[in-house]
């Protein structure tokens, strides 16, 4: 029987970053991207296959499950908030 060898964090730089915020690569990735202004719907989501790997539907799925979460709100606030925003003015416009 071999021994494993437990090893215990003593700084924030031995957490491994998913394990510090509770998200994925690719989550953080999203809200990075995300975080870019866009002048053209079509070039985003050219973009979104291209530099993410993931159709732009997924990628809006993501999105809307990630505006919920305190993780990603901690991580990107200003992201968050502007989409919540957005999102908001959207659904409104619609209501009238």
């Amino acid at each position: 029987m071999s021994e494993e060898t437990i090893r215990i964090a003593t700084t924030p730089g031995d957490i491994p970053q998913e394990q510090r915020d509770g998200l994925s690569p690719l989550e953080r990735e999203i809200l990075d991207f995300e975080s870019k202004l866009w002048k053209k719907t079509a070039i985003k989501e050219r973009a979104i296959s291209t530099q993410l790997g993931i159709a732009p539907i997924q990628y809006y799925q993501y999105l809307a499950a990630l505006m919920e979460r305190p993780e990603a709100i901690e991580y990107a606030p200003a992201t968050v908030r502007r989409l919540t925003e957005a999102f908001a003015a959207r659904t409104a416009k619609r209501l009238v």
